[in-house]
């Protein structure tokens, strides 16, 4: 019964993190397409999403809630007429003007998107006479109106026609067409205290939003399910763009992004029980390939096969489904696995008896601690022949074989080619010569 509970209780909260990324996405397209404030409101009145462009000074806030609650009124009159959804259009006093349209992305309550203000034509100047307004109020009102986007009828209409539709958004697939040649195709970015007491209240939801996802993300990684993973990234990665941090450095802010994505798969493919000399060969790799890239298609083909390499990790080489005895042997043969096996000081390691461990370890790997570390020294040859140019006779040194040709046709026995011919494989597929 509690188990029955635990997965509706999943289901729920995920088709909840479903839904506000639906939202996000809905509120980041317009936001980024507009360029104007953007706001996402529950019929009730709640903030659901909110990004600013103009800052509006805390004088207008109460008018503009008063802007909200029109539209809002207006939605609820649309919706329980039950005719169809419409857009609303909505002008304050000031001439500030709001557009707004129902947003409803799955079965879950349905939301306003509200985009402004905005002016249709600029005011006259403002000024403090009649009391309505201070002489400080009206310098930054004008100020703020001089720095305001103007519509016209046709802008204003065409704003309309997108959030009309906006329902049916979803990323669309992207294809990177590269060309022949290109870096992308061989593989080839005493405050901080003070900001802590100051949150943006405006971002609070959506960095909630990026935790939890984050969090999606991790347990996928670390039960090494690759397409999970992959439609997670897919429906969220919109809320992971950071390069309005460095503007005009879309590099640089790529490359910061790729090396915080490096740490959290890491960590995520920890959890999953994967041995740490597996996770510092990776998290290396990757590292120096992220630090040396200087293309955007580079940087994101790398984040692309970070989460595979990371996932296959886990279906690989994870420990979590054997016993602590078995993880503690696995640990110390991917650590010295280019050393002779000794399976008295082995067993020692692992507090046992040699025969025991030899018996425990067959049953729960299926593989002998000798076929085990064969199967560990092959991976790590594989690796070399791929990035290396040093001989086979290296390789099979530098992963713990004396004789070469043991080494040949041990590897030839696992992966039915010799050595030779899987690295010359691996040249083709590069296109190398």
């Amino acid at each position: 019964m509690n188990h029955k509970m635990t997965e509706a209780s999943e289901e729920r909260e995920d088709e909840t993190v479903r839904h506000e990324a639906r939202l996000s996405l809905a509120g980041m397209t317009v936001f980024r397409l507009t360029d104007m404030n953007t706001s996402v409101l529950s019929l009730q009145g709640a903030v659901q999403f909110h990004l600013e462009r103009i800052e509006l000074p805390d004088f207008l806030l109460e008018q503009q809630e008063e802007c909200y609650r029109a539209l809002r009124d207006d939605a609820q009159l649309a919706l329980a007429q039950g005719g169809p959804s419409r857009c609303s259009l909505y002008a304050g006093s000031l001439g500030l003007t709001y557009i707004a349209a129902p947003l409803r992305p799955c079965e879950a309550e349905s939301s306003l998107i509200v985009v402004g203000p905005f002016l249709r034509q600029l005011p006259d100047k403002i000024t403090a006479e009649g009391g309505a307004i201070d002489r400080t109020n009206a310098i930054v009102l004008n100020k703020l109106m001089q720095n305001m986007k103007i519509m016209s009828s046709s802008q204003i209409q065409t704003v309309a026609n997108l959030l009309y539709r906006l329902d049916a958004i979803e990323h669309a697939p992207l294809h990177v067409v590269e060309a022949p040649g290109s870096a992308a195709a061989s593989g080839g970015g005493a405050r901080r205290a003070s900001r802590l007491h100051e949150p943006d209240d405006n971002q609070v939801e959506l960095i909630g939003l990026r935790y939890r996802i984050q969090k999606k993300l991790s347990h996928a990684v670390a039960s090494g399910h690759k397409a999970e993973a992959q439609r997670i990234i897919e429906r969220s990665r919109h809320l992971f763009d950071f390069s309005e941090r460095f503007p005009g450095q879309p590099v640089r802010a790529l490359k910061n992004t790729s090396i915080v994505n490096n740490t959290l798969l890491r960590i995520a493919a920890e959890k999953g029980g994967v041995p740490s000399l597996y996770l510092h060969l990776t998290s290396e790799y990757f590292a120096i390939r992220i630090e040396s890239a200087d293309k955007i298609a580079v940087l994101e083909l790398l984040n692309r096969q970070m989460l595979d390499e990371y996932c296959d990790l886990v279906q690989t080489h994870s420990t979590a489904r054997y016993s602590p005895t078995v993880q503690t042997a696995v640990q110390h043969l991917a650590v010295y696995y280019n050393k002779p096996l000794q399976l008295r000081r082995l067993a020692d390691a692992c507090e046992v008896h040699p025969s025991h461990l030899s018996r425990i370890f067959k049953r729960e790997t299926g593989l002998t601690l000798t076929e085990f570390q064969h199967r560990l020294r092959l991976n790590e040859a594989k690796f070399l022949l791929k990035t290396e140019v040093c001989s086979i006779d290296d390789i099979a040194w530098q992963v713990g074989f004396e004789d070469a040709s043991y080494f040949s046709r041990v590897f030839k026995k696992q992966e039915g080619i010799s050595p030779t011919e899987f690295r010359n494989s691996e040249k083709n597929k590069k296109g190398e010569p």
